[in-house]
């Protein structure tokens, strides 16, 4: 829940915070209460799902590829989410997308970001 505090913080009206993890969403509750929506699901479900609009989605999830064989499989998952937060990004908002795995090279992950939004729009 750190960007969702962060969020709060800096003046956002609405924040959102998504997480398959019971524990990880009881901490980000205890973390803040005021104008935040926390919801426990699988994050390429809801993502898929939603119908909500937002100024700013960050897309942070855990390690996709804990192995170098994971990681054309990854980077799949990785550009499912990119793209699927950019239909939840509204006109002039901002879509933050995060890679936590060692075995993903810098530019891959960025060029697979840049071709899920290319093709999103």
């Amino acid at each position: 829940g750190g960007f969702s505090v962060y969020a709060a913080r800096g003046g956002a009206t609405d924040v959102t915070s998504l997480d398959l993890s019971k524990f990880a969403l009881a901490s980000a509750e205890r973390n803040y209460s005021l104008n935040t929506q926390v919801v426990q699901a699988d994050a390429f479900k809801w993502l898929a799902e939603s119908q909500n609009v937002y100024d700013i989605v960050i897309l942070d999830p855990p390690a996709l590829a804990k192995r170098k064989a994971d990681t054309s499989q990854a980077l799949q998952a990785y550009r499912k989410l990119a793209s699927s937060g950019a239909k939840l990004t509204g006109k002039g908002g901002i879509l933050i997308s995060a890679s936590c795995s060692a075995h993903i090279k810098a530019d891959d992950f960025f060029d697979m970001v840049h071709a899920a939004l290319k093709a999103s729009v």
